[in-house]
């Protein structure tokens, strides 16, 4: 199992995506099992809202940050290897952006 941080940067009209490696996560690849949290880099709040499913266990489909950060959340271990794609909009601004978290079939490296 490995955790994943997506930092979410939000600068005038546009919205920033990047992993804990610091690898532009826009497309952010994980496996079952895994986790993933988000967090802001400037303390902002925001929200996830999966717009095709989601991959985590119990299917949330709205997440709300709270101080800035969203709790990693396990990727259930049934969650179908696909995409999944999602849109961050900043609470106050409604600055929105539509990355993708892709889950990988067992055994690939992604």
């Amino acid at each position: 199992m490995t955790s994943h941080t997506i930092y979410v940067g939000f600068v005038d009209s546009l919205v920033g995506y990047w992993d804990q490696d610091r690898q532009k996560a826009d497309k952010k690849h994980a496996k079952r099992n895994d986790q993933i949290g988000w967090e802001s880099l400037g303390s902002e709040e925001f929200t996830v809202e999966f717009t095709a499913g989601s991959p985590f266990e119990g299917a949330p489909v709205v997440l709300s940050s709270v101080g800035g950060l969203i709790a990693p959340r396990k990727v259930d271990k049934g969650a179908e290897s696909q995409t999944y794609p999602y849109k961050v909009t900043q609470r106050f601004s409604r600055l929105a952006a539509d990355p993708e978290i892709i889950i990988d079939p067992p055994g690939d490296q992604g």
